[in-house]
């Protein structure tokens, strides 16, 4: 059977199946899920417990980042830097109910 989607984020960038869309708005949603993991440091118990989470998949990430057009990277930064994150990665979560 095939499979349309996956959700397995942490996995993807390892993933041989990877494609990613060379577009502004997909590389800074991608930039955006880079600085939410980035600011995943202060939910850990210590910077050994990050790295073990997190450290392979920002590094792929990183790799993928430097295989995008630097017009369109430097694009989606400056979108990143101006409207902030993808509303997908928000900057805080909101927990007030």
């Amino acid at each position: 059977m095939s499979h349309l989607a996956c959700a397995d984020l942490l996995n993807c960038f390892s993933c041989p199946n990877q494609v990613l869309v060379e577009e502004v708005d997909d590389i800074w949603c991608l930039l955006s899920f880079y600085e939410a993991l980035e600011d995943a440091k202060e939910d850990h118990l210590n910077m050994s417990h990050f790295k073990n989470n997190f450290d392979r998949v920002l590094r792929k990430i990183k790799q993928v980042l430097f295989s995008i057009d630097l017009k369109v990277r430097r694009q989606a930064e400056r979108k990143l830097h101006t409207i902030g994150r993808h509303p997908f990665w928000p900057d805080t979560l909101n927990l007030v109910l």
